[in-house]
């Protein structure tokens, strides 16, 4: 049974529209998938994120004719708050929304404040964040906007080749152990066609909003610390307010894991990306990446300890053309792909890819899939099995 909500389309022209859909709230995490069916040329505002904030509260975020923006929805008919998201922002597209204990984690890129020069890449990757009880300010200061929204650089490159990936096109997390070793994973492109994969720590994301200094600010910054998460956000003292509103970047950028993409190509252009982590053998960590190119294909990539091999390559569209978002359900290892014109479900691992001997099995290197010994057969990896499958690391 389950509690549903309900979202009514209205007309092109008011602020909260395009998509009809009744579910529970177990099922929220469909809905941004869901809502990409849309096309952009007959959508004039997207919902993007349904994420329920308590038993009585649902964030909702679309966007909102190319402004995109947040509601606090209370009930089927109301909303007690409208966040501006761009009011901090220039020119901002909005990819992901992710939520991490009492935070909300927003993913864009936006333009660069003053670039003229066109040998710069005009955009730039951000991570912002928001306390989950921000209910705006007072009526005298930020009245309906976000009190707690902080963002920085997101940094992907590469120095020594002055290769700079400055676009964010698509981001995934491990959601199965949320804390500071949580790995976020991000898409990320740049004026050549080229594509690259970097890893953040969500223990380094965390320490940069919690102690680095204000860009641009080199006094006293208020005892409050702008962006501090409290019970009534309606009660922060005046001079972290107007802090926050006109510095609400930080100095110091986050750097990937290693310094470094884990991926560069050339050859593909990846637009989205989910992972899974699986604990293997001895418990040796793994983290598979399905990406998905501009053709509608699928990559599976296997990454341990930031080295990263392909294990297959996948066909999943009729007709050539990019895949628009992708789900993966970790339990029941089962991948959703839509594009403009198809809905796909596909069962992942798929192990009867490899041949069927125990030697092609294991050095497939699957981390999902291993040598049935009493079956003679590749399989699903059974952890209380007897099954034989690849454990060693990749080479450096």
């Amino acid at each position: 049974q389950g509690r549903h909500l309900s979202l009514t389309q209205h007309s092109p022209n008011t602020a909260l529209s395009v998509v009809l859909v009744s579910l529970p709230f177990s099922s929220l995490t469909l809905v941004t998938f869901l809502a990409s069916v849309c096309f952009q040329e007959y959508c004039e505002n997207i919902i993007t994120v349904l994420q329920r904030l308590d038993e009585n509260k649902i964030l909702v975020c679309g966007t909102n004719a190319q402004i995109p923006k947040c509601w606090h929805l209370v009930s089927r008919r109301s909303t007690n708050m409208t966040c501006d998201l761009v009011s901090s922002c220039l020119e901002p597209i909005f990819t992901n929304f992710v939520q991490s204990d009492d935070l909300i984690f927003m993913f864009f890129r936006e333009k660069r404040v003053g670039t003229k020069n066109w040998e710069v890449d005009p955009w730039i990757s951000r991570i912002a964040r928001v306390c989950k009880a921000d209910k705006g300010g007072s009526e005298s200061d930020l009245f309906n906007k976000w009190t707690t929204f902080l963002k920085a650089r997101l940094v992907c490159s590469l120095p020594s080749q002055n290769l700079h990936f400055n676009r964010v096109e698509d981001v995934s997390i491990d959601k199965s152990n949320m804390s500071s070793e949580t790995r976020v994973y991000g898409i990320f492109s740049n004026r050549w066609n080229s594509t690259a994969v970097c890893v953040y720590s969500m223990g380094d994301i965390l320490n940069v909003f919690k102690n680095s200094n204000f860009k641009g600010f080199t006094g006293k910054i208020p005892d409050h610390r702008p962006g501090t998460c409290v019970a009534d956000s309606q009660r922060v003292p005046r001079d972290t307010l107007i802090f926050i509103s006109r510095h609400p970047e930080m100095e110091q950028p986050i750097n990937p894991i290693g310094g470094k993409p884990i991926i560069i190509s050339k050859q593909h252009y990846f637009k989205k990306i989910v992972v899974d982590r699986i604990v293997g053998k001895a418990g040796l960590i793994s983290h598979v990446l399905y990406l998905a190119t501009e053709n509608g294909k699928i990559q599976k990539v296997v990454e341990i300890n930031e080295s990263t091999f392909v294990i297959s390559e996948i066909k999943v569209l009729s007709k050539p053309g990019p895949i628009l978002s992708m789900f993966l359900d970790s339990q029941t290892k089962h991948l959703y792909i839509n594009s403009a014109e198809e809905l796909e479900r596909f069962p992942m691992p798929q192990c009867f890819r490899h041949t069927n001997t125990c030697e092609n099995c294991v050095m497939a290197r699957d981390p999902d899939c291993g040598w049935n010994s009493i079956r003679k057969q590749c399989e699903t990896f059974d952890p209380k099995g007897k099954m034989t499958m690849f454990s060693s690391r990749p080479a450096q």
